[in-house]
């Protein structure tokens, strides 16, 4: 035994980073299905067009949501700061996409509501991995007071 660590007690750097690429993928992957989903729903619609920046939010933060839950339960220790770690990645990713498709840019959104709803990505990022975190039983995990802590103990005392 090298370090006497379980894989999900791993919280340096690269646990981190490795979970918020699983919590970016799962992201991605949600905004790829929910918009299918939702583009689907706005053709069977008389008007398309009405509901599309509702849809079009919608799916950018539920992805936001899904990043943050993935990333956070990929690592419980490090759950809050791997989900603000993938919002940010998702964010960024998202940012880099949208330089490509600036069309029309009368009808783009303003730098201050982009950079609003970028803000949102996170926070939602943020709250979806700090949702998942590892919680202790009776006390804060330092303190070892949860189950898995007190049968490390007893075993440590056997030996």
């Amino acid at each position: 035994m090298a370090k006497n660590r379980s894989r999900d007690e791993q919280t340096s750097a690269g646990g981190i980073l490795g979970a918020a690429l699983r919590g970016l993928i799962a992201g991605i992957a949600a905004i790829i299905v929910l918009s299918l989903i939702l583009t689907a729903a706005a053709l069977g619609m008389d008007d398309p067009s009405k509901l599309l920046r509702v849809f079009a939010l919608g799916t950018l933060f539920v992805g936001a949501v899904v990043c943050g839950v993935f990333a956070g339960m990929s690592c419980r220790d490090g759950a809050a700061a791997a989900g603000l770690v993938g919002g940010a990645a998702y964010v960024l990713l998202l940012w880099l996409i949208s330089l490509f498709f600036r069309g029309n840019q009368s009808a783009a959104a303003s730098p201050l509501w982009s950079a609003v709803g970028y803000a949102v990505c996170l926070v939602l990022s943020l709250m979806g991995g700090f949702a998942v975190r590892r919680r202790g039983y009776g006390g804060s995990m330092s303190q070892g007071k949860n189950p898995a802590a007190a049968a490390r103990r007893r075993a440590a005392k056997r030996q």
